[in-house]
This record gives structure tokens, C-alpha cells and sequence, in this order.
């Protein structure tokens, strides 16, 4: 606590002399929450009425302002410009402000009094009103007017955020963005002191609760997480959350936006990652009810940055085999060394592996799940380059751990093409495993000089040795996304009325799911610079199943025949 309180003394210092200093500055926002214009808003509600059989919703809350407005609505408000928040964090305080498009402030002010109470006029264009016992200042700025619990506060701000907000309003209906590097230094460190601080109290607390070090594992797994944490604070430039209802493409998208500062660690890192050659797309075709790609190149900063976290990583995986050893014995009565051994080997053989692929540059993977003629299957390959002979002898030791366990496992059971392949027959094993994946389900595993491959299902040896086939007929292409997942509620749905034929509640959603395409949720990651992009996009489809489905959920609350109705099987 002495470190604390003595960087406390020091930054309260640093607050007193540059406190006066930044009202003379620019403000730089911390944090910018962007809302949707009036008019948008509407249309939003609109259309994601129509998915519910309840259109018009728009018009059905425009009626409401204008009853409990008294008829006025919101008259004096510019429904066309978008609105939002900004919280600053000058020295020793927060300011935080609201802003909103106007026509006219005194007209929108008293079109709200019904609301709101009543605003009374202040000197310099300001009004005060009291909102739930809060006292809170408007000021119209150019067309905008300025809301907050500060005078000071609505002094600062500019005659117009646009400045702040076009890029974000033009991209998205909602958003958040947090500007890291608009925090002052003091404050960030402040902060990374206080989370170091709280985790050394907390670190001191257990040692007192506890007799043993059984936890010490743990205790370094959240030391490394910390400093991990103060890194990626020191090296974060802007952080943005945004939703868009996209009317025109008759979805709704959710995107995770990090850019770092392009000249810290983390940062140059980010630069030496783009998307790879994609090789593998008989291995997630289309049609599949879940596909995964992943293809990304990297260059000499990202291995060299992940080679600096290696010795903390063994430090980690050291820890973690002591607790495979205390795990296995507690739970066995007495230790297995040699099975507590395996996996403590395992464990550094998958290191050996990341590293390898590391070094090799590049790494792409592939990995489906389909619904064949009503049966599910499985099926993936993962190009790792120089580690796949390391990863070919990994599968054969965990193989052979499967057989000396009772599996049938047959080694070498096909050559072709440079493949070889390894099976494990689990057909007539499991009553539901085989009415899911067929009578003839089987596990294959295969491997190359430079790819891993599996398959899961019926006819899994033929199914896998075509998709090796396929993927070798076709030429590399540059990957439109470094990473992307795909899943399809229209195959998932036909596979779920083949299970369960007399099941209610898969007829219900399945008659709920419109014809047509836009069936799907997607997840797309993207690296641009220092800049990784995520974006989740849900279609229309898959919007009307799920906001119909929640509507008949709790219509159907109470009602017996929704209640006695069976639950899937599977």
C-alpha cells in the first residue's frame, strides 16, 4: 500500500498543475457512445417487428411519445443526426456529456416537460432541470444541444461532435468506442498499479487460508494473465463495439473492432499476422451445419514475440503437470505415474508443435460438421507444416494409449497418396452414438508430411480419402478471412426432424424458418495492420426463428399441452 499511496501523492501533484492547463486544450474523448438517429431507430423497430408478425413497432412507440407528450411528440429534435455520450477524463475529474441533434432546444425542452419536469432558463443559454432528484444542465451548441451535471463540463465541449462521430455513425446504428490512448498516462498506470496491488492482497490472503501450495499453479496462471493484461493496456489504441440492423441485406451484425498503437510490441505483432493460402475447403464445404477455417501467415516479429513468452509459458506448464500428478492421484487413491507421465509428455509435445508450426510460417486448419442424409458427421484437416511429423507421432502414441484402454484400433488400416491412415471401428459401441453418426461409425485419423486429417462418422475411411483427393485438385487461393465460422440452422434443423420425427417443438421452428438462403450466423475475424476485426452477422432467417421461438416460449408459460410436450432426444 506505501507504493500506492506514494504514486497516489505524486499524481495528485501532476493533477494540480495540469488541471488548470487543460481547460485551455482541446478535450480528447475516452469513451464515445453513438446512438441511432431518430429516423433509423424507427425503421430498425419496423423491420425487426415484421420478423416477430408485429409490424409497425415504430409507429406504435411514436404513438406513445405523442400520448405521453401531450400531442407534441418531439418536436424541436432533428430526427435525422444521430445522438450519443462522451466521457473526457481531464486531470482529477470526469466529465462526461451527453449530445443530441436539435431543431430547436426550448421547443424539444418543453415538448419533454411532461417527462422531464420543467427546464428553466439559466444565463449563457443554459437550462437546469431535476431528474430523479439530479440536477442536470442543457446548452444548445450550433445544432446540438449538450447535456450534463456540469456547467464546466458543457463549457468544454465543442459546437459540434461530428468530429468525433461521423466514422462511427456511418458505419453502425449503435456503437462504443473506448480511445485508449486518450487516457492520460497517470491514469493508465494508476490503474495497472491498482490491478498488480489487488492481486498481491489477494495472493497474501490465500497464503494465510491455506496449509499447502497445491494452488501455486493457479497463482502464477493470474500473475501471467496480469501482466499480459498490463500489457495489452499499455499497447491498445482504440477499442469499438458496433451493431448494425442491416435492412438491405436483411441481417444484423455485431463487430469487435481492436486497433493497437502500430509502434508497441503487441502492436507490430498484430502487423506481422495476415490472412494465409486457403488449401482446404473440401474439408468446410458449404452445405455443413457448422464450418470452421482458420489460414494465417505470420512473419519474423510475431515468432520472435511468441518465443519471448515461451520460458513464462513452461514456468506455467510446469505447474500444470504437478496438478495433472495431485489430480490423478486423488482421484485414483494412488498415483499413476506413468499415466501422469504421458500427459505431462503430451503437454510438451503440443508446445514442440506451436512452435514448429511457428517457425514454419504459416498454418491453416479446416473443420466441418454435416448433416449426411440424416446422419451427423465430422470431419477436419489442420496444415501445420514442419510440426506434422511431430503431430503424426503424437496421434500414433495417443492411439496406442486407446488401444492398451480396450479400442480397437487398427494402425496403418490405408496408404494412399502419401497419406497414411489409422482407424478405430466404433460401430454397435453405443445405441445413440450409431443413431447419430450410422451403424458404421468409425474414428480415421490421417497424416502427411504436412497435414494432420480426421473424419468422424459413417463410411468415414472413403469420405476423408475423397476429401484429401479433392482438396489436392485444388489450386491455393488467398483466404478472404483469416479466420471464419459458419453455422447453417437449415441443414442443423433437417438433421434434428430426421432424429426426432414426433418432436414438437424442431416441427415448430422448422415451419418458422422462411425459404430462402439467409439461414445462417457467421463469425468473421480480419487483420488490417495493426488493426484485427471480429464480426458476428446473424441473417434474417435465424432472427425470426429465434425471436418467434422466445415469443411462443413465453406465450406458451402455464399452458399444459406446451408443457407435457417431449424434449429432444438425442
Amino acid at each position: 500500500m506505501k507504493v500506492i499511496r506514494a504514486f497516489l501523492a505524486a499524481a495528485l501533484a501532476v493533477v494540480m498543475v495540469a488541471q488548470a492547463a487543460w481547460a485551455q486544450q482541446k478535450i480528447k474523448p475516452v469513451a464515445l457512445l453513438v446512438t441511432p438517429s431518430y429516423d433509423e431507430l424507427i425503421a430498425d423497430l419496423d423491420y425487426l417487428g415484421t420478423l416477430a408478425n408485429q409490424p409497425n413497432v415504430g409507429q406504435q412507440l411514436e404513438g406513445m411519445l405523442a400520448l405521453f407528450t401531450g400531442g407534441a411528440g418531439l418536436a424541436g429534435l432533428d430526427k435525422t443526426k444521430p445522438a450519443g455520450a462522451v466521457l473526457a477524463l481531464p486531470p482529477g475529474q470526469f466529465a462526461i456529456a451527453g449530445f443530441v441533434p436539435v431543431k430547436d432546444l426550448k421547443q424539444l425542452l418543453t415538448s419533454l416537460q411532461a417527462l422531464i419536469g420543467e427546464a428553466k432558463e439559466k444565463e449563457n443559454g443554459v437550462y437546469e432541470l431535476t431528474v430523479q432528484e439530479q440536477t442536470i444542465y442543457v446548452k444548445a451548441k450550433g445544432n446540438w444541444a449538450w447535456v450534463s451535471n456540469s456547467v464546466e463540463v458543457l463549457d468544454q465541449m465543442p459546437d459540434s461532435p461530428q468530429e468525433w462521430i461521423a466514422p462511427l455513425a456511418k458505419k453502425y446504428d449503435l456503437a462504443l468506442q473506448v480511445r485508449v490512448s486518450n487516457i492520460p498516462e497517470f491514469w493508465r498506470q494508476l490503474a495497472i498499479s491498482w490491478l498488480r496491488e489487488g492481486f498481491r492482497q489477494a495472493l497474501e490472503e490465500q497464503e494465510k487460508e491455506q496449509d499447502d501450495k497445491e494452488d501455486d499453479g493457479a497463482q502464477l496462471q493470474q500473475l501471467l494473465g496480469l501482466e499480459y493484461l498490463a500489457e495489452l493496456i499499455e499497447s491498445l489504441d482504440t477499442i469499438t463495439l458496433g451493431l448494425t440492423v442491416d435492412r438491405q441485406n436483411r441481417l444484423v451484425a455485431l463487430e469487435v473492432d481492436v486497433q493497437m498503437d502500430p509502434q508497441s510490441d503487441l502492436g507490430k505483432v498484430f502487423q506481422d499476422f495476415r490472412p494465409g493460402k486457403e488449401t482446404l475447403a473440401s474439408f468446410a464445404p458449404q452445405g455443413a451445419i457448422v464450418r470452421v477455417t482458420l489460414s494465417a501467415q505470420f512473419g519474423p516479429a510475431a515468432v520472435k514475440y511468441y518465443h519471448s513468452q515461451i520460458e513464462q509459458l513452461e514456468k506455467m506448464l510446469a505447474e500444470v503437470k504437478k496438478e495433472l500428478h495431485r489430480h490423478i492421484k486423488r482421484k485414483k487413491g494412488e498415483e499413476d505415474e506413468e499415466l501422469a507421465e504421458f500427459f505431462a509428455d503430451l503437454i510438451d509435445d503440443l508446445v514442440e508443435i506451436g512452435e514448429q508450426t511457428l517457425e514454419g510460417g504459416e498454418v491453416e486448419a479446416a473443420i466441418s460438421i454435416e448433416n449426411h442424409q440424416g446422419k451427423l458427421f465430422a470431419c477436419g484437416a489442420f496444415r501445420c507444416g514442419p510440426s506434422a511429423q511431430k503431430a503424426a507421432e503424437v496421434i500414433r502414441n495417443l492411439l496406442n494409449l486407446a488401444q492398451e484402454r480396450g479400442l480397437p484400433v487398427q494402425f496403418n488400416a490405408a496408404k494412399k497418396d502419401g497419406v497414411t491412415y489409422h482407424r478405430i471401428p466404433l460401430g454397435g459401441a453405443d445405441e445413440t452414438l450409431n443413431r447419430l453418426f450410422g451403424e458404421s461409425v468409425a474414428l480415421v485419423v490421417g497424416t502427411d508430411k504436412e497435414t494432420v486429417y480426421f473424419a468422424f462418422g459413417d463410411g468415414a475411411m472413403k469420405e476423408l480419402q475423397q476429401r484429401v483427393a479433392s482438396s489436392r485438385n485444388q489450386l491455393p487461393k488467398e483466404a478472404e478471412h483469416y479466420f471464419t465460422l459458419v453455422v447453417s440452422t437449415r441443414p442443423l434443423l433437417e438433421l434434428l426432424q430426421k432424429q426426432l420425427p414426433e418432436n414438437e417443438t424442431v416441427a415448430q421452428l422448422a415451419q418458422i424458418l422462411p425459404p430462402g438462403n439467409k439461414d445462417q450466423v457467421r463469425i468473421v475475424s480480419d487483420l488490417e495492420g495493426s488493426r484485427e476485426t471480429t464480426r458476428i452477422e446473424v441473417d434474417e432467417a435465424v432472427l425470426k426463428v429465434i425471436i418467434q421461438a422466445v415469443m411462443r416460449a413465453f406465450q406458451g408459460l402455464g399452458q399444459p399441452e406446451l408443457q407435457e410436450a417431449a424434449p429432444p432426444q438425442f
